[in-house]
């Protein structure tokens, strides 16, 4: 089994990967929506170059995931719909 260098997913990655998940809390803190568990997860050793960084949006409790899920179906109701072409 091989194993990749340390170097193979750069310090840049890691760092854009930060980046979004910053700001997909920061949007989900605006509809009320609050993950407190958050992080980057490296790839795995023997991932692809494709991988890249995963971001881990926590464990949920049952309130939560029905809070969140409440959230998500009042905006959504509250869109306008599209019509499909």
């Amino acid at each position: 089994m091989s194993t990749m260098p340390n170097d193979f997913y750069t310090c840049a990655e890691r760092q854009e990967a930060e980046e979004a998940g910053y700001a997909l809390v920061q949007a989900l803190e605006t509809l009320g929506v609050l993950l407190t568990d958050t992080e980057i997860m490296s790839p795995c050793v023997n991932c692809s170059p494709n991988a890249g960084y995963r971001i881990n949006l926590g464990n949920v409790r049952a309130d939560e995931a029905r809070e969140m899920t409440r959230v998500f179906r009042d905006l959504a109701a509250s869109r306008p719909k599209v019509d499909a072409e």
